[in-house]
């Protein structure tokens, strides 16, 4: 089983600890509580997800072993892939795609309707405009700008 349901009023899941959640065999840490999810978010995890306190909006999708860091934010409609890190203070917008071990660092701003491919860095403070692709393996250096609508392909570096 790869992802599954979860629902935030779903009483059905079992609290082994204070940040261990398990429901149908996929285990979700907590360690600062579920005050970060709204009543009624409804969201698709993978096993060993790690949701620190954060903003997390309906109908988002976290893969296996996604890590949502304290104050991070996660946009309605988003698919975070397998392996993520959403650092400290960082923004994920709406309807956004993220491939498997995309790294968005501390305070970097991600639009909405953005596609970044797997294995990419979004370095710290960085600002990704709505509607930009960016391919694989690619790494975006701290603070800079990327204005709507650019395609970044093959690999390469933008500092």
């Amino acid at each position: 089983m790869d992802m599954i349901e979860l629902n935030y009023s779903d009483t059905k899941g079992t609290l082994l600890d204070t940040t261990t959640w398990e429901t149908k065999g996929i285990y979700v840490v907590v360690p600062g509580g579920l005050e970060g999810l709204r009543a009624g978010t409804r969201l698709k995890v993978g096993n060993y997800v790690t949701i620190y306190s954060s903003g997390i909006m309906d109908r988002v999708s976290l893969g296996a072993g996604v890590m949502v860091d304290e104050g991070a934010y996660v946009g309605e409609g988003s698919y975070i892939g397998k392996g993520c890190k959403l650092h400290y203070s960082s923004r994920v917008g709406r309807k956004t795609t993220l491939g498997a071990g995309v790294c968005i660092e501390e305070f970097a701003h991600v639009g909405d309707n953005v596609r970044i491919g797997d294995g990419s860095l979004i370095g710290e403070g960085s600002h990704i405009s709505n509607g930009v692709v960016i391919g694989e393996n690619i790494r975006i250096s701290e603070g800079v700008t990327i204005e709507a609508g650019a395609v970044i392909r093959m690999v390469s570096a933008v500092d």
